[in-house]
This record gives structure tokens, sequence and C-alpha cells, in this order.
């Protein structure tokens, strides 16, 4: 092999180690890039799941507390089961009656949807950030709630209206519901 030959392949030869560095160095750079991402996504999954849980627990512990308010404790219980699905978490709703899972609109639950309806709109209010003025406006509400369970309705609004700080507008034809300031046309 003649000298120009030689030093060609030696040319040759550097380039590739440069070559080879350059891609050593962008594939630790890409790693450690990677490592970042893998905690920061951790690291949001971890929050996440921390406000699912608190969220979950202000949100199903209102609902059953309206429940148990109008129906007698452990009547009808309520939970919110979290799934992952497509990348992404879904929430699904869970009723029970007498310890079996129930569809509560086929079931005719004698207005436990109403009021758990009622209680998920409250939390969704209470939940809101920034914080709205407190104001939720109900037309006819509990039409489905037997005339029995009434009165514990009312007992149920009057304590989440001063526990929330929540001012209630309702519509409504039940004479056992009035309360506070009421406004007949």
């Amino acid at each position: 092999m003649t000298r120009l030959a030689v030093n060609r392949k030696l040319s040759d030869l550097r380039s590739a180690r440069d070559r080879h560095a350059v891609s050593a160095t962008s594939l630790a750079v890409s790693e450690a890039r990677m490592h970042a991402l893998q905690a920061a996504r951790a690291l949001c999954q971890s929050v996440a799941e921390s406000v699912q849980a608190s969220t979950h627990k202000q949100v199903a512990g209102l609902v059953r507390r309206c429940l148990d308010a109008v129906f007698g404790s452990g009547a009808f219980g309520f939970d919110i089961r979290f799934e992952q699905k497509r990348g992404r978490t879904e929430a699904k709703l869970l009723f029970t009656h007498d310890g079996n899972e129930i569809d509560p609109v086929e079931a005719g639950s004698g207005g436990a949807m109403e009021v758990a309806a009622f209680a998920l709109r409250l939390a969704c209010l209470t939940l809101s950030t920034p914080q709205p003025r407190r104001l939720l406006v109900l037309d006819e509400p509990f039409k489905a709630v037997s005339q029995d369970n009434l009165p514990a309705v009312r007992e149920l609004l009057e304590a989440l209206a001063a526990d929330t700080g929540t001012q209630i507008l309702m519509v409504s034809h039940h004479e056992a519901l009035r309360t506070g300031t009421v406004v007949t046309l």
C-alpha cells in the first residue's frame, strides 16, 4: 500500500472516530433527556393520582352524604372507579343498592339519581378554580323523590348551603321543600 493510501485510510479512521464521538455524545444527551422526561412523567402521574384521590374523596363523600341524608345511611352507595383507557383516565360512576351495583336510571331508584345529580353539581361548583360565586340554580330538582323523603331533602339543602357557602335558588311545587326566602309566583 502506498503512503497516500495509508494517509487516506488514517484520515478516514479519524473521521469515523470523530463521527462516533459526536454520535456517542448525542446518544448520551438523548438518554439523559429520556430519563428526565420519564422522571417528569412519573412526577406528573404522582401529582395526578394525588389530585384524583383528593377529588374522589370530596365528590364521592358529598354524594354519599346526600344519599344517606335523604334515603338513610347505607341505603344507596356511590363510588367512582378510575380506569386507564386510550392513554387517558376515565371515571365511571357506580351506584349500589343493598350491596349490589345498579343502574339508577333503569332501577327506578326513587329519586336517588336526582339526589346524586344535585350532589355532583354542587361538587363541581365547590371544586371550581378560580372560585366562582357559589350560586346553584335548580328547576324542579327532586320531582322523583318520594313525599316521605322531601323533609330530609329540605334539611339537606339547608345544611349544604350553610356548609359550602352556596346560595341555592330553586323552583319547586313541593311545599315540603320550602325553606329560606320563598317567592310565590
